[in-house]
């Protein structure tokens, strides 16, 4: 299988560089081209034509919803879209508008691949393919608990332990709160 090419769309250079870090050095993927603007990512993509698009919602002259409906024609290019906003109105309008998968911030680099590796190779059990970090972000949204609030890793830290060892929900003043600490 040869490299699949990702065109990166992010709202900062910032964010931009961090996903290209993401996937330098992996022989699976190269990354086509990225920008800052919805409208000039969306020139570069429909010319250069990659396999996979990584967006997030608010980018400069485009967002990241227009730019999805924009390449929904371009059979070849799926959309993954990344942000922080995660209330189901958005990724409800992202879904329909033609995006493959939505991801809240903060992901998991592993998981992104993943799921892109997973897109390129059909359906598959989605339970198996899902990690614990973020089947607890999906309980968080769904609850209304956004991940930029201050304690949202205390938080997913202290299920994830709690789910490991249940015993801890016992002694959570004790035992479960110096165990996160100490994460």
């Amino acid at each position: 299988m040869s490299a699949l090419s990702v065109f990166i769309l992010q709202d900062t250079k910032e964010d931009v560089d961090a996903l290209i870090n993401t996937f330098d050095g992996d022989e699976r993927f190269t990354v086509a081209g990225s920008s800052t603007s919805g409208e000039q990512g969306c020139n570069e993509i429909e010319r250069i034509k990659p396999d996979f698009v990584i967006t997030d919602v608010v980018l400069k002259e485009l967002d990241g919803i227009e730019v999805v409906k924009r390449l929904k024609n371009q059979k070849q290019t799926q959309v993954i879209v990344l942000s922080v906003f995660s209330r189901e109105e958005i990724i409800s309008k992202a879904m329909r508008e033609g995006a493959k998968y939505f991801m809240a911030k903060p992901f998991s680099d592993r998981i992104l691949k993943e799921r892109i590796i997973g897109l390129t190779e059909g359906p598959v059990n989605q339970e198996k393919r899902t990690s614990l970090d973020e089947r607890i972000s999906n309980i968080f949204i769904n609850v209304g608990i956004p991940p930029h609030i201050k304690g949202y890793s205390f938080l997913r830290e202290g299920v994830k332990i709690a789910v490991a060892e249940p015993s801890v929900i016992n002694n959570i003043t004790k035992k479960l709160y110096p165990m996160i600490g100490e994460k």
